[in-house]
């Protein structure tokens, strides 16, 4: 469909249900982000002022449910001449959809659904609102088997008149209460008695009453008691029975008193109760007979003749009166559902129409011809999903009575204009990947990320993915290579350090070039100078060169030869440093004059942050230490003189 945006905010995208009243849409709300339904009125009835104020004032009404079971109504509105009401998108079907697909329910899943609807019509009750259409085309089950209760947009608060009159006559006859049937006063006990017949098709996958005419339907609604088919008498428990009878008594008085009252008997059958009983013998469904003794009968026959002819006379305009409201819920009926009068009466030459949808033109053509119908193309429209020449929507819909010779409506899909096939570009270099797509009359938008498979700046992936169709100008998602993910850290200092000590510690770095030079201020073997420096940040992996201190021979016998002439008394200090609390370090400590490692351990200052360690000199000597933590300088001790 052309886009079309209501109120500035929801997007209109399918048509999901048609009804008499009204269309239903699937649409999207741009204000909240999330997908609802949108229920459109038809335009004679969105023209007609006095229905719409009774229309925005029982749809606010029901907009005050609020309930786990019950579609949420969001929004009711107005725009110029289109009437329409903003609810909770239901991912499911309807039950009747389901019973048709499934058939009849097993009496445990019955029961779950019954309860769920039940608890969806104790909130609307409590608020004084009755349903007065409860169908299964009202009531959705969704992915989850949730039942969602719908269309309390007809109903009228329980507080206000609630007799049936000529205008507002709604519902289906199969499923009207006796008192709705007749057009009388209606209560929480008219949605039980619904509920009821819905219970039934439940568990036999049937409608109790059918008929040639939808008179004939309300009528046995009116006159007929309820029976269970032979083949599930044996199949329906007796406690499940009763209550599905007592749901459907004629009497309002003698049904359920209450919803909370049906979920209460559900409870004890689920807890395994198989003795619920609402009549002690078969003859109380029954009218009897009751004999009166011979001497009164004369007496009685002369009295009832003289009453007979009084209530014929007071009985007359009543009947009269019945046959009237009848006959116009008769043609009401037929106006909401598009027959005449003589086919609804007489219900000749009518057939049920197929579902053709998702069929192509020659299929759906010997489909309708078996049922005597006719295909008219009514339009076409644009679907890259479907098959040119799919039947993409029926009206009117399928299992709808029509009658035979008449034409069944189709919107046929076509082939969208300006369609390409989108090309790959996947592993393709950006700059080529955009200029094919430029040139197949497509457009791109780029995202970036790491990837160690894919060279720089080429394409990892694309949506849509290639050789599929598309519009022209329509966008392709583009995933590009940034390469691999490189990270940088810092390098420590090696400085005085043995390359012992560097292969231990170089952590995510690699040794590079080794060459030596001599400097006999500092000790043999140790790191003079590396590159990169200490404390720069660099890519992991990256590799650092050493220069190591290498004395010469004549240099370490001198070294040597001094360290005998010069041979002093040795002496040990312990001092305590204050370090970093951690659960573990690695601690370092030089020698400032030469840089010369004198301590190194790993040790954990978790508990105690104070250390002691001991360091040696000769006595008489004055030492400066540098302190590293991790290889990383810390700080540097006071001078420390050894006496």
């Amino acid at each position: 469909m052309d886009k079309i945006i209501l109120g500035n905010r929801y997007e209109l995208l399918e048509k999901i249900a048609d009804g008499g009243m009204s269309t239903v849409y699937k649409a999207y709300c741009h204000t909240l982000n999330r997908v609802v339904a949108v229920k459109i009125l038809k335009p004679e009835f969105s023209k007609d002022e006095e229905f719409l104020i009774k229309f925005n004032n029982e749809a606010k009404a029901a907009a005050s449910l609020n309930h786990a079971n019950i579609i949420n109504i969001y929004d009711v509105c107005q725009e110029d001449d289109i009437a329409y009401i903003v609810m909770e998108y239901v991912d499911g079907i309807n039950l009747k959809q389901l019973i048709t697909k499934k058939g009849k329910f097993s009496e445990k899943e019955a029961l779950d659904i019954l309860r769920q609807i039940c608890s969806a019509l104790r909130e609307a009750h409590k608020n004084k609102i009755v349903h007065r259409d409860i169908k299964p085309h009202n009531i959705m089950i969704n992915k989850d088997n949730i039942v969602k209760v719908g269309d309390f947009g007809i109903a009228k608060a329980a507080t206000s008149a609630t007799i049936t009159t000529v205008g507002g006559v709604i519902g289906s006859v199969h499923y009207f209460s006796p008192e709705q049937a007749r057009g009388g006063y209606m209560d929480e006990r008219s949605d039980i008695y619904s509920l009821g017949v819905v219970f039934y098709e439940l568990l036999t996958g049937e409608i109790p009453y059918d008929g040639d005419s939808p008179i004939n339907v309300a009528l046995k609604h009116l006159h007929e008691n309820i029976t269970i088919p032979e083949e599930y008498k044996d199949k329906i428990s007796p406690s499940v029975k009763n209550m599905l009878l007592k749901m459907t008594q004629k009497n309002m008085d003698k049904r359920y008193a209450s919803v909370d009252q049906i979920v209460s008997d559900i409870a004890k059958i689920q807890d395994g109760n198989s003795d619920i009983k609402y009549f002690d013998r078969e003859e109380d469904f029954n009218t009897r007979i009751i004999k009166l003794p011979k001497e009164k009968i004369k007496e009685n026959s002369d009295k009832n003749k003289t009453k007979i002819k009084k209530r014929r006379i007071k009985k007359l305009p009543v009947t009269i009166l019945g046959i009237i409201i009848i006959l116009v819920i008769m043609f009401v009926m037929l106006i909401i559902n598009g027959g005449n009068i003589f086919d609804a009466i007489h219900n000749t030459n009518t057939t049920i129409i197929p579902d053709i949808k998702g069929k192509t033109i020659i299929e759906a053509q010997k489909d309708l011809e078996k049922s005597d119908l006719k295909l008219k193309i009514m339009s076409e429209k644009e679907d890259d999903t479907q098959k040119e020449g799919t039947i993409l929507e029926q009206n009117p819909e399928s299992g709808v009575k029509m009658r035979k010779g008449e034409e069944v409506s189709v919107v046929v899909a076509k082939e969208p204009q300006n369609i390409v096939i989108v090309p790959s570009v996947v592993d393709k270099e950006e700059k080529e990947a955009k200029s094919i797509l430029e040139q197949a009359n497509l457009k791109s938008s780029v995202d970036y990320e790491f990837n160690d498979n894919v060279e720089k700046n080429h394409v990892i992936s694309q949506d849509p993915s290639s050789d599929v169709k598309s519009k022209i100008d329509d966008v392709i998602k583009l995933k590009v290579s940034k390469g691999k993910e490189v990270k940088q850290e810092k390098i420590p200092s090696f400085i005085g350090m043995n390359l012992d000590y560097v292969e231990s510690n170089i952590g995510n770095f690699k040794i590079g070039n080794v060459s030596y030079e001599e400097d006999t201020s500092k000790k043999e073997g140790t790191v003079l100078y590396q590159n990169p420096k200490a404390d720069t940040t660099h890519d992991v992996g990256t590799e650092i060169d050493f220069v190591i201190n290498k004395l010469s021979k004549s240099n370490n016998e001198n070294n040597n030869t001094s360290s005998v002439s010069n041979l002093q008394i040795p002496l040990s200090k312990t001092i305590t440093l204050v370090l970093p609390q951690k659960d573990s370090l690695l601690l370092s400590v030089l020698d400032k004059s030469d840089n010369t490692v004198v301590y190194t351990a790993t040790i954990s200052t978790a508990v105690n942050q104070n250390v002691d360690i001991t360091l040696s000199a000769y006595l008489g000597q004055t030492k400066v230490y540098d302190i590293y933590i991790n290889g990383e300088y810390y700080s540097t001790t006071g001078e420390i003189v050894f006496n």
